[in-house]
Formats: structure tokens, sequence, C-alpha cells
């Protein structure tokens, strides 16, 4: 009875190793070790693939996808060219309404000169990947326009000035 139990209890162990989908080695994805196979799972949403626009990125925003205020720190250099040129780095309160349209209030520090409670206006256009543009309109100063990338899930914006004369960049986070 001895001599059966241990061949008997190797088949079934090594059975049940198959069965739950683990692997020995040499398999598929395998480094030589047992490891469980994992599968990912896709909520439904199919992906779009690798390609030039969107990277295979999931396609869910909206003009919606901004809406309320954000809190954003800018940080950057002003070229050379303008009236005021040097580092930046400054404070924004962006209020997105939902429908294209933006207000805000900034304090920004230019190469030492303080600039506080700037009022401004603008508009926003949001593609379904989470990009999109903005052009902001300050009194008595050309339109600034950047673009941005929403993360998290709507709850934190990444922009980048896209026009010339600054290489500046802002990170917000939703109140």
């Amino acid at each position: 009875m001895k001599r059966t139990t241990l061949p008997i209890s190797l088949v079934v162990f090594f059975a049940s190793l198959l069965v739950l989908g683990v692997t020995l080695m040499g398999g598929r994805g395998s480094n030589g070790t047992i490891v469980p196979g994992v599968q990912a799972a896709d909520n439904g949403k199919a992906d779009k693939g690798s390609d030039a626009q969107g990277g295979g990125c999931r396609e869910h925003c909206s003009l919606h996808s901004l809406r309320g205020c954000y809190g954003s720190t800018i940080t950057g250099t002003i070229l050379p060219g303008g009236p005021v040129a040097g580092p930046i780095a400054g404070v924004v309160l962006q209020n997105f309404d939902g429908q294209g349209g933006l207000t805000q209030v900034d304090t920004v520090n230019i190469n030492g000169t303080v600039i506080a409670g700037r009022t401004s206006a603008g508009t926003y256009t949001v593609n379904p990947d989470c990009t999109g543009t903005a052009t902001i309109n300050f009194p008595n100063q050309p339109p600034l326009q950047l673009s941005f990338v929403i993360t998290d899930n709507g709850r934190e914006i990444r922009s980048v000035v896209v026009g010339p004369g600054a290489v500046v960049t802002s990170v917000g986070t939703k109140q």
C-alpha cells in the first residue's frame, strides 16, 4: 500500500498544477519557476492599438472631463526676446466650466518680478484620448497657447506652453 501512495500522490499533485494553470519550467512566459498563470481583465473597453495619435490609450474624455477648480504650479523659463525674460514660477487657480470655457487667477514670479492676482479667461478643447488644448487671454498680452493631458481619472492636468518664447509647464490637481 505504501508503494502506490507516493506515485499516486505525485500524479495528483502534478495534475492539479496543470489544472490550475501553473507551469514548472520552460513554458511560454516562464522564467523556470513555478508561476501561476495570470490574465489581465479589460473592463469591456477595447484597446485601440498602438497608433501615432494616442498610442493605444483609452478613449473616454470629453469637455466635461475638466469641470471645476484645479490648483496648479507653474515652472519654466521665459526666453529672451520679449519684455521680460528669465525663470518663471507661479501658482494658478483655474475653473473649467465643463463646456469649453475657463477662468483663472494666477500669481507668477518672472526673473524676480512678482505679478500677483492676474485674472484671465479662455477656452479649451478635450480629445477622446484625454489630450487637449487651451487658449488663455490675458489683458494687454498675446493669447497663451497650451497643450495638456488629463490624468488620474480627471483629478490631474499636466500642461505645457506651446507658443513661442516660453518653456513652461504646469501640474494641476482638482480641488
